[in-house]
């Protein structure tokens, strides 16, 4: 993971008497959590709390980045560019981005370019998976999903199914239901992966698994039940176990994947 320097210099936001104005500064400060929630949808940056620094002719941030590029426009929305560009506009300010160096907690993120198949499974920085390693693949690296603009419809469901697990993990209202949404392949959240995996495979036209949370803990079934697909009820077993046993079923036929104690 790259550290990346944003500092926003200049014009109005070096205007002390412009800025010290509560409405200047809660709109400078509404626009650039716009941008920077645009580049973090597209896992441009992986940090969701931004501390700001002040300097001489501005505020100064860092970004951090899976690449050292990742932050550039070439790989943002059209509507996270359109947002930089009035701020920009606006605030008559200029972006300097400032290459720092690697995150000492983190080592270098390794991006594979051609994946044999991916994973799609929940997470913060990219519910993208390389099948075989499981490294994260940024979205930024995909091509887009969602009527060739934006990643919306893998963001949506990663959104709802973070919100569901939380439920479920937390034990708050109605766990049996949580637990369908979760285990069950047909259930209204797994349903919904699936068609961000179907459509996933369509544009790249590399096989797309849904990581689907099914074991006994959860589900309640049988272990002689949960040792088949859930979907099609065949053999899914996995005879050499996954890198780190990060899954050991896989169903090619309904595109699952998922793990359990042995």
């Amino acid at each position: 993971m790259h550290i990346i320097k944003l500092k926003i210099r200049d014009g109005k936001i070096a205007d002390k008497e412009f800025f010290n104005d509560l409405f200047n500064r809660y709109n400078f400060f509404e626009q650039m959590g716009y941008y920077l929630n645009g580049l973090f949808k597209s896992s441009q940056i992986i940090n969701l709390e931004y501390q700001y620094e002040s300097i001489n002719d501005g505020l100064e941030l860092n970004l951090f980045c899976p690449e050292k590029d990742s932050y550039k426009d070439k790989y943002s929305t059209k509507l996270t560019k359109d947002t930089k560009y009035k701020i920009i506009t606006e605030f008559q300010c200029s972006f300097d981005f400032v290459y720092i160096g690697l995150d000492p907690e983190f080592e270098e993120t390794i991006i594979l370019e051609k994946p044999k198949f991916l994973i799609l499974k929940s997470n913060r920085i990219s519910p993208i998976y390389d099948g075989d390693s499981m490294d994260q693949i940024p979205l930024y690296k995909l091509p887009y999903t969602y009527k060739g603009e934006s990643f919306i419809d893998i963001i949506d469901w990663n959104r709802d199914y973070d919100h569901i697990e939380g439920l479920w993990y937390s034990g708050y209202g109605g766990e049996v239901w949580t637990s369908d949404q979760l285990s069950n392949p047909n259930s209204e959240l797994n349903r919904k992966g699936r068609d961000c995996c179907v459509n996933l495979e369509k544009i790249t036209g590399v096989p797309t698994y849904y990581y689907l949370f099914y074991n006994a803990q959860i589900s309640g079934t049988e272990d002689v039940i949960v040792r088949t697909c859930p979907s099609c009820k065949g053999d899914w077993t996995l005879e050499e176990q996954s890198y780190f046993n990060l899954h050991n079923c896989k169903c090619d036929q309904c595109r699952l994947v998922s793990t359990m104690s042995f």
